[in-house]
């Protein structure tokens, strides 16, 4: 049996209408909200700097643009790397995450990570990097494995400087 209409606001209306109409609202509602990280599919996806297959989760990172798209890395030092060389213009970026080394399935934004450079890591590309979420926790791996503790900036820092000696040759 079909819905009766009503009239409202002038014209008539039925229940097939309304359910439509909060279903659109609901999709515009869910479609506005801010751009973020994804989960990876690991061993499925490519990093979007070398476009090897990403399968180690605790050297994984992603960078978000304004637009929703999202790269993903098989390691920080690619990440790095691709943001150095202005891959995504800087003001096109929304955010960037990395995975925690010892939490790989958590993600924080690199401005909130403290990264441990070590050869001690065996990381996709060999870069070396691992972040963690405070300094203690960098700190306490590094008395123990050795390496330098960084900052995001200091990543870049590296990064550059890496692409200088490459623009060298």
């Amino acid at each position: 049996m079909a819905a009766s209409p009503q009239w409202r606001g002038g014209h008539w209306v039925t229940r097939g209408r309304r359910v439509w109409g909060a279903l659109l609202c609901l999709v515009l509602v869910l479609g506005c909200s801010p751009p973020g990280p994804k989960d990876i599919r690991y061993g499925e996806e490519l990093c979007d700097y070398c476009h090897m297959i990403i399968t180690d989760p605790a050297f994984a990172a992603q960078l978000v643009t304004r637009t929703g798209k999202v790269h993903v890395f098989d390691d920080v030092g690619d990440l790095a790397a691709f943001t150095t060389e202005g891959r995504v213009p800087a003001d096109e970026v929304h955010g960037m995450w990395v995975n925690l080394f010892l939490h790989p399935s958590e993600r924080v934004p690199v401005a909130d990570a403290v990264f441990l450079l070590s050869d001690r890591f065996r990381s996709p590309m060999s870069s070396g990097l691992a972040a963690f979420r405070s300094g203690e926790m960098a700190d306490s791996l590094r008395s123990e494995i050795g390496g330098e503790v960084l900052r995001w900036s200091g990543v870049l820092s590296r990064a550059r400087g890496s692409r200088r000696g490459v623009d060298a040759q």
